[in-house]
């Protein structure tokens, strides 16, 4: 029969590997440029959890850091155990490997802590591998502290605050220099054919005409850009006042294409189901469309009054908004029309088409203009103009005041 403690041993081994699996998982999708894993939608937990700021440190993903801690660490582990020191050594002395493990266990806890509050409290939202990965790993860690602490105490009090501190300087690193949580993608392009804009994506090409969808700012503008946002996604609600900016700033130079992508399973087929916070995002993209179809003029005081504060209104309220602005027959005979799914459905098409160049990060806003793609959230508007004037041309006309600060991530999808 095993021996208990060579069971509760493997016990150890397995979390620590189980660990080591999972961020290794999430490294691949970082380095393949995806925010969504197995099971994880477009507006899942997962998908604002590593598409946010903190998922790096200085450009690099903290899965990297992860994958060499619980790499070393499950090394360690099952290596040979190594020969007693001669003589009557001191407790408080701990052989290497015990130290080092000791300080790998410390930097685990320590990371462990770190991002599951971020998760808590500044970004809202959990990804499931992010925490099963400090689950696995903070158990085995604690145990191998009790363990090294049970042989050399002090040792493993020194190492454990070194492990800590290294764990704060990375800590300090991601507040002092954020990393831009946008990402800009190069590959395909957009152009103009006549009154149509051609999309060639992959091996194929999705044409689309902007007089006929909604739009913000100037339809013949220098640049005209397409933005797949969701009503109930506070990241594209945030882009889409960035953007009220942005048209203010650069004048006639901007116009935007606004095609509703709703992340929700009622209408998006790509969907296997609906997360609760994007229940009757297909209903607030019908109703913007069907305003848009029924009275263009009023189509952008429905738009931006749907687009206040973080949170969509309830949508009872909205479809009221939608009454009082152009009345209730031109609603209803708008509604009964096929186009605001139609439209919605192509959307949803073309967000496919987009996520599936992109190595299938399927997370949003997405904005694309020429051949540049801005793929997720911007983290203020500030970087959005950096973007526009780098990647575009775009020159300020209309120098807008500084925008506030923007809220805590929790705040945002």
């Amino acid at each position: 029969m095993m021996h208990p403690a060579n069971r509760f041993g493997i016990v150890v081994r397995l979390l620590a590997a189980a660990a080591l699996v999972v961020s290794t998982y999430l490294l691949f999708l970082a380095m393949s440029g995806r925010t969504t894993g197995l099971g994880c939608g477009g507006g899942s937990g997962c998908s604002q959890v590593l598409a946010s700021r903190w998922s790096k440190v200085l450009g690099t993903p903290v899965s990297l850091y992860a994958v060499g801690v619980y790499g070393l660490m499950t090394l360690l582990l099952i290596l040979p155990p190594p020969p007693p020191p001669p003589g009557d050594a001191p407790r408080e002395r701990l052989n290497q490997r015990s130290g080092l493990l000791a300080l790998l266990a410390a930097a685990a806890i320590a990371g462990g802590v770190w991002f599951t509050a971020l998760q808590v409290v500044t970004i809202g939202e959990f990804c499931r591998f992010c925490m099963a990965a400090h689950l696995c790993g903070g158990l085995a860690s604690a145990v191998i502290l009790y363990r090294c602490a049970r042989s050399a105490f002090v040792g493993t009090v020194r190492r454990a605050l070194l492990g800590t501190a290294l764990v704060g300087m990375m800590m300090t690193l991601q507040v002092i220099w954020p990393t831009p949580t946008a990402q800009i993608l190069r590959g395909g392009s957009m152009r103009a054919a006549g009154d149509q804009y051609v999309i060639e994506v992959g091996q194929g090409e999705i044409r689309l005409n902007p007089s006929e969808l909604p739009i913000m700012g100037a339809p013949d503008a220098k640049r005209l850009l397409l933005l797949l946002y969701d009503y109930t996604c506070p990241h594209c609600r945030r882009m889409h006042q960035f953007l009220q900016q942005a048209e203010r700033r650069y004048g006639e130079q901007l116009g935007v294409v606004m095609l509703p992508m709703p992340l929700d399973a009622d209408c998006n087929p790509t969907l296997d189901h609906t997360e609760p916070r994007h229940e009757h995002a297909c209903e607030y993209a019908e109703l913007a469309l069907a305003v848009w179809r029924a009275d263009r003029g009023r189509y952008h005081d429905f738009d931006h009054w749907l687009n206040e504060g973080d949170d969509p209104p309830d949508v009872g309220e909205a479809r009221r908004k939608a009454v009082e602005i152009i009345g209730e027959q031109a609603l209803a005979r708008a509604l009964a029309d096929d186009w605001p799914r139609s439209q919605i459905g192509r959307n949803v098409g073309l967000h496919q088409a987009l996520s599936a160049a992109m190595g299938g990060s399927g997370g949003l806003p997405l904005l694309l203009s020429g051949g540049v793609l801005v793929a997720g959230r911007t983290h203020d508007a500030s970087e959005l103009f950096a973007v526009l004037e780098a990647e575009l041309g775009l020159t300020v006309v209309n120098p807008v005041e500084k925008s506030n600060p923007p809220p805590a991530d929790g705040a945002l999808q």
